[in-house]
């Protein structure tokens, strides 16, 4: 018999499904469709995998990213399977300071998303304190780089200035 919630995935608080049910299945039932693969829709031995409100040979339950067995917990998007590496890899965001995909904490800023640690100084590196920073050319500073990079900036205009005044 298979398991009480009819083999459709449960999530836990990170969406993630339980593994797929191996299953011993009932006495075959004259004209019950429900006997045949998800994938390759050819009758089903005594023992499948009910996942997503189906069943499966138990080498036919792929993951639609690497097409490998999903032997595991697998998640689930757009009524897809997928090994717990493809969904992260597909679906969530990378950060874009290390380009590392994003699994827990994350910040949003500048339209982007950051690991707290990757969310630095443009200059110094250094991490924005409280999360305040100042923005010179679309780049994040903190208060002290920021007054250095305009201070640098007022002497360049200025001696352009000066430069373009000698014609």
């Amino acid at each position: 018999m298979g398991p009480p919630n009819g083999g459709a995935p449960t999530g836990d608080k990170n969406g993630a499904s339980k593994p797929p049910v191996p299953s011993k299945l009932a006495p075959y039932i004259n004209g019950d469709d429900r006997r045949h693969c998800g994938l390759c829709a050819s009758s089903l031995g005594e023992e499948a995998i009910v996942a997503m409100n189906r069943l499966w040979h138990p080498d036919h339950f792929l993951c639609n990213g690497c097409k490998k067995p999903i032997r595991q917990t697998f998640q689930a998007a757009d009524n897809q399977a997928y090994c717990v590496h493809c969904f992260s890899e597909r679906f969530n965001p990378k950060c874009a300071g290390c380009h590392e995909i994003l699994i827990d904490t994350c910040l949003l800023a500048l339209d982007k998303h950051w690991h707290p640690r990757c969310f630095t100084c443009n200059c110094c590196r250094r991490p924005l304190p409280n999360g305040e920073y100042y923005l010179v050319d679309d780049k994040p500073y903190d208060l002290d780089c920021h007054w250095e990079k305009r201070l640098d900036k007022r002497t360049q205009v200025v001696k352009e200035r000066q430069h373009y005044g000698d014609f």
